[in-house]
């Protein structure tokens, strides 16, 4: 009898905390320093020569208002911004409604810029999550170089422009609030939706909307966790090992059917993991001296960061091919002076 009450009360000590710590599981990382400098260059499309020329407002949208206070301001075209040069590698706004040139010159910012971003200006979710979805969406859209020579009758040029497109949407209902802690949309309400943006009549809406869907898929897919974690430390479960003659052993099902997409780890030895379909098996072979942190590591995942940010408002643009934003906010584009 001693005995079982003294396993029972084991038993009782060994409360796992389940949080998830490392979600995307970054690899070797490079990014701008701080304080390195770019410039930015706008194109505005369709151009001459496109088969699909058309300035009545079909390329543009009227004045929009976003959740949270953003907006974008009538336009005409479809721009899309490089760095260095008109024909540089692609980079993405995100600050709806804040003024841009062509030429305007960038400043990088370090990591914490992230952890100071007043909150009123995403009530949906925190800066940290913002952060890391900007970075999926760069990894999952269009990331390369961009062209003054591209044309809608260009099935080539229309995927890529219709990508870019996508990448930037996605990327701005992030910023404004339009997407959960899960990548689900968030209804504006009374508000305009930034896939306003596009207009229906837009020649390339039917291709933008594919990859915008594409993009979306592959990044709530990677933004999925095993249904028994949190992201957030604070409201991790807590799970009890129970004794089963031979060993400290409990059984998690995952219903959201992620298991295969993690490896997972203890902060303290002795405890090992196995997966059975939709089951995590988590076994210790001694009871645990304290709570123990449970981490699950996206498997594979790789990035390389790339950040620029300016100075005089507080913005940057991101860019790099997976890239992951790790400084402030950025800008909308100022029409007048692209080309």
């Amino acid at each position: 009898m001693k005995k079982n009450l003294f396993k029972r009360g084991m038993a009782g000590l060994l409360s796992l905390v389940m949080c998830l710590t490392a979600l995307v599981g970054l690899g070797t990382t490079t990014a701008y320093a701080a304080g390195e400098r770019a410039e930015v260059y706008l194109v505005s499309f369709p151009r001459s020569g496109d088969a699909n020329i058309d300035y009545s407002g079909t390329w543009g949208h009227p004045n929009l208002q976003y959740m949270n206070g953003w907006h974008s301001g009538e336009s005409k075209y479809t721009t899309i911004r490089a760095m260095h040069s008109y024909d540089g590698n692609i980079c993405y706004c995100i600050e709806p409604g804040v003024h841009q040139d062509t030429g305007d010159t960038y400043t990088s910012k370090d990591e914490t810029y992230w952890d100071n971003l007043p909150s009123d200006i995403n009530s949906t979710i925190s800066p940290y999550d913002m952060k890391l979805f900007i970075g999926r969406i760069m990894q999952y859209g269009y990331t390369g170089p961009i062209s003054t020579s591209w044309r809608s009758q260009n099935p080539a040029d229309a995927a890529t422009l219709a990508e870019a497109m996508a990448t930037q949407v996605l990327i701005w209902e992030t910023v404004v609030g339009e997407r959960d802690e899960d990548f689900d949309y968030v209804s504006p309400g009374s508000y305009d939706a930034v896939k306003g943006v596009i207009s229906t009549a837009h020649p390339l809406y039917d291709l933008f909307c594919d990859y915008y869907d594409s993009i979306e898929a592959s990044v709530q897919r990677h933004s999925a966790i095993p249904s028994f974690m949190s992201k957030n430390p604070n409201r991790a479960q807590s799970v009890e090992l129970e004794w089963d003659g031979s060993g400290y052993t409990a059984t998690l099902t995952d219903h959201n059917q992620v298991l295969s997409d993690y490896s997972f780890s203890a902060n303290e030895d002795g405890i090992s993991f196995s997966v059975s379909g939709n089951q995590l098996i988590i076994t210790a072979t001694d009871a645990p001296s304290d709570s123990v942190r449970i981490t699950a590591n996206k498997v594979g995942s790789t990035a390389e960061v790339s950040s620029l940010g300016r100075t005089e408002h507080s913005i940057k643009e991101a860019a790099s091919r997976m890239s992951l934003p790790t400084h402030s906010r950025s800008v909308t584009p100022c029409r007048r002076s692209s080309i």
